[in-house]
């Protein structure tokens, strides 16, 4: 046995390791090929390992036990054979099909065509290698296993690749044959430097994990927002990476709407504090109008300045609704459906109309010269389009994009240091669903840092100056609400062009005559109502009751105010009325509820139902309850004209 295992007198030291160990003699075929081997020695690891006693291992050969051996992938008698022929020592890591198992192996060449065999079974943590590199393979962020890469002096610098995942090709838009043994800092620049290279340094040194968030600008990377995890291990890092960008973008809006919320919030009340007294300044105008506008000219000069100057007020503070508006579909409960015509001036209501784009350009016209001062040139190009060609998007809308657009490009020609005149140019084009407006100007442009923020509220390079950064984000948020679409095309030193979409409508002849119809509508002569027409106004502004009831009497019909909810429910249970308009926003009971109270009480009432409202944000009967929308006719947004209440009462 001393021959056998080569000088081991004392096995103790063999059988008290805690790994497998088997010594073998190796025997060859008549062409000195190696083709079996005797096991002379085993431990009791190794017999663990196999599942057997020392007395079924040891003087049998491999063959015997392990039947079919010699077929296997891993060849363990030649390697065998060739170290017991040759000597010296290898370690190795050898799967055996035959075994279904996996082995770390270290080998020794020993006199007399023997060797010696240490080795550990190593299948559980190779299955566990394999779900893991199953797991990394399928997920969804980009996994980088890095190889620290050492200087002279044994600094580290760099790190290299040796593993990546599918998501970590996509994510670098390179394959892994490229990849692998590439160095970081080739692929990860961000705008503070290289942040992944020293993040990766600091993680290996301190044997710490850390993480980051940074945004890319690398020629090798997807540009954009970035989440890193770096994990280190014994001789380099994990990265996971993961593109936030999609989630940085949502912060972002949602900021953004937090902020317009608020803002909205406050310009709700305000505005609804507007309007009443604009009403009544409205109101007043209208009847003065009617009883002395014809007596001489510069009363009605006067009255018609005061009128065009109360509809600027009203029309700058109803463009402030789109800060605060509920998303709402026009329908048959809506204002414009009611009356299919302005609520004061051309549009104001926000409702739409289908409307020529020629027309919609000529509208424009006369808007431009006030904004467009100094020597700039100014074109409109449209000529080149059909006659019939129709948007249904709100005229005041559309007109107020345009005038925003036109006015920020007036202002950058300005801030130009180039002699060239101002040029600035709208090109009006047609495509299948939409109509196009693209708004050229020669002004200096934009920075390419700041193009990403232009259509964020509260941003302007012209805060300074005045301006609130408002009116952009306005404008766009009112195209997407027209269901079009504001961009900026392109912007360098020679000039900016946005493009402007408004959805594009084919009116069928049924719609045309419909149009036709309601326009007759509109034309008709007001009748006189008889004294039996009655109104009751429930207002808790008290001055606006005075001057609308006052309005609705030259008007010709019977009317009674109450000055909050309770009253107006009480006083509907002792009369019979024809119609009611109430304030939507009075202290206790609201417009809203006090309809719902009296048509509980009374549900068998042929009453029309009409709801006034200040508030910016009550645009149709969409938001009422169910309960009381099919009964009310109209928001009637304040102020109102004359005309309207007319038209609303035909």
């Amino acid at each position: 046995m001393k021959d056998l295992t080569y000088g081991f007198n004392d096995y103790m030291i063999l059988d008290n390791l805690p790994r497998a160990v088997a010594i073998h003699k190796v025997e060859f075929d008549q062409n000195n090929e190696p083709c079996n081997y005797t096991y002379t020695y085993v431990n009791q690891q190794f017999c663990e390992v196999l599942n057997k006693s020392k007395e079924e291992v040891v003087g049998h050969k491999v063959t015997e036990l392990f039947p079919g051996i010699e077929k296997d992938s891993a060849d363990w008698i030649k390697i065998y054979g060739r170290i017991a022929a040759q000597g010296g020592h290898e370690d190795t890591i050898q799967y055996s099909e035959h075994l279904d198992r996996w082995y770390r192996v270290m080998y020794f060449g020993l006199p007399n065509n023997m060797f010696f065999v240490m080795f550990d079974d190593i299948t559980e943590e190779k299955r566990k290698e394999s779900s893991l590199s199953k797991a990394l393979a399928s997920s969804v962020d980009a996994v980088f296993i890095l190889k620290a890469l050492y200087n002279h002096r044994r600094d580290i610098r760099d790190f290299e690749i040796i593993y990546v995942n599918p998501a970590a090709e996509k994510q670098i838009q390179t394959p892994k044959e490229a990849l692998i043994g590439h160095k970081i800092n080739e692929l990860y620049f961000t705008k503070s430097g290289k942040i992944s290279f020293y993040r990766c340094k600091e993680a290996f040194i301190k044997q710490l994990p850390c993480e980051e968030e940074y945004e890319v600008i690398s020629e090798h990377l997807a540009p954009g927002h970035y989440y890193q995890q770096t994990i280190p291990t014994e001789s380099g890092v994990v990265i996971f990476c993961r593109d936030i960008t999609e989630r940085k973008k949502q912060e972002k809006q949602a900021y953004t709407t937090g902020k317009l919320i608020t803002l909205g919030s406050i310009t709700a009340g305000i505005t609804h504090e507007i309007t009443n007294p604009l009403q009544v300044i409205q109101s007043c105008m209208e009847v003065l109008n009617d009883k002395y506008g014809n007596n001489d000219s510069l009363t009605r000069e006067l009255i018609e300045r005061t009128l065009v100057a109360s509809s600027k007020i009203f029309g700058l503070v109803s463009s402030l609704k789109v800060l605060y508006r509920r998303p709402t579909k026009l329908g048959k409960s809506s204002l414009g459906s009611v009356i299919n015509g302005p609520v004061f001036g051309a549009s104001n209501d926000g409702t739409s109309d289908i409307i020529s784009v020629k027309d919609l350009v000529h509208g424009m016209t006369p808007l431009v010269s006030p904004i467009l001062k100094g020597d700039i040139e100014f074109n409109i190009n449209y000529q080149h389009l059909p006659e019939e060609i129709f948007t249904n998007a709100p005229l005041a809308a559309t007109h107020q994009i345009l005038i925003s657009l036109l006015s920020n490009a007036s202002e950058a020609i300005k801030e130009s240091a180039s002699p060239e005149q101002g040029k600035i140019s709208i090109t009006v084009d047609e495509r299948k669903h939409f109509i196009d407006f693209i708004i050229s100007d020669n002004g200096p442009g934009m920075l390419p840092e700041i193009q990403h923020k232009i259509f964020e509220p509260f941003f302007s390079t012209r805060l300074e100056r005045g301006s609130a950064g408002l009116g952009l984000a306005i404008s766009e948020k009112l195209a997407h609400e027209m269901n079009g679409e504001l961009r900026l095309l392109n912007t360098n030193a020679d000039g900016t062009t946005f493009v402007f979409s408004l959805p594009r409508v084919y009116p069928s002849e049924h719609f045309l005559s419909a149009q036709k119809e309601l326009q007759n509508k509109r034309g008709k002569e007001w009748q006189r109502p008889t004294a039996n027409n009655r109104i009751l106004v429930v207002d808790d502004e008290k001055d606006f009751c005075l001057f609308f009831s006052r309005i609705l009497i030259v008007l010709g019909f019977n009317v009674t105010t109450a000055s909050s909810g309770e009253e107006g429910r009480t006083l509907f249970s002792k009369e019979h009325f024809d119609y009611v308009i109430v304030d939507s926003n009075m202290p206790k009971i609201t417009g809203e509820r006090m309809i719902e109270l009296i048509l509980k009480d009374h549900p068998e009432t042929k009453c029309k139902f009409f709801i006034t409202s200040g508030r910016i944000d009550l645009e149709d009967v969409s938001y009422l309850p169910p309960q009381i929308r099919a009964r009310v006719g109209a928001i009637i947004p304040k102020p109102f004209s004359i005309d309207l209440i007319k038209r609303i009462l035909i």
